[in-house]
């Protein structure tokens, strides 16, 4: 934005709204007299922002450990967190523990988004931090793609499948996500010649490809 509020210009360039979300929080800001710092403050705490941040710290690591699992991933985004401002106290044993409940990019943000809440609660007796919460995830609900939203589908499905399942291997893991993209066996034999193609992917997740 050309004339972007005072809160706007204080926060990282990723982590800013778009100008649709900008224009509502700032009414929302006028409208009840919140100082920009304090709105700068709530949206860089609040849950979509975190979610932002862990996203960009698992594209990161990704990038850096080529060779590590996605669980792998998860466990580093979810240290590195806890090490960051404000941190928290946790052993390695209570790490691993944690991580045996989380079997998704999500489940893992319930997670981060749990902690914060616990370490830094602000009352909210207006709901002015919930309206906040609402405009900005409303953005990210717009972002969403029909194609986004089946890729998102497909990870819970495997994720779904290996907590259900400890004992199969990863093959059995990939062909019933892939079943479960094309609803009979029949379908899926019909769209056989991507199968290796996907099978190549299994390391990355990257469940486009169906």
């Amino acid at each position: 934005m050309l004339f972007a509020p005072k809160w706007v210009k204080t926060l990282p360039l990723d982590l800013r709204p778009d100008k649709k979300r900008i224009e509502e929080l700032e009414k929302l800001r006028v409208e009840f007299a919140i100082p920009h710092e304090a709105l700068a403050m709530r949206v860089m705490s609040s849950p979509v922002t975190t979610r932002k941040v862990q996203r960009k710290c698992l594209e990161t690591l990704r990038i850096q450990n080529p060779g590590k699992s996605e669980r792998e991933l998860f466990k580093m985004v979810l240290i590195s967190r806890i090490q960051a401002p404000p941190s928290f106290e946790m052993t390695g044993p209570e790490i691993d523990e944690a991580m045996k409940n989380i079997n998704s990019f999500d489940e893992l943000c319930d997670y981060i988004i749990t902690l914060d809440e616990q370490e830094s609660a602000f009352p909210d007796p207006l709901g002015i931090g919930k309206r906040i919460d609402e405009i900005l995830a409303q953005e990210e609900i717009d972002k969403r793609t029909p194609a986004e939203n089946l890729i998102k589908s497909l990870e819970q499905t495997y994720f779904d499948l290996r907590k259900k399942n400890p004992d199969r291997d990863e093959h059995w893991f990939l062909a019933n996500t892939w079943l479960e993209r094309y609803g009979s066996t029949k379908q899926a034999k019909q769209k056989g010649a991507e199968w290796t193609k996907f099978i190549a992917y299994k390391d990355t997740l990257q469940f486009s490809i169906l």
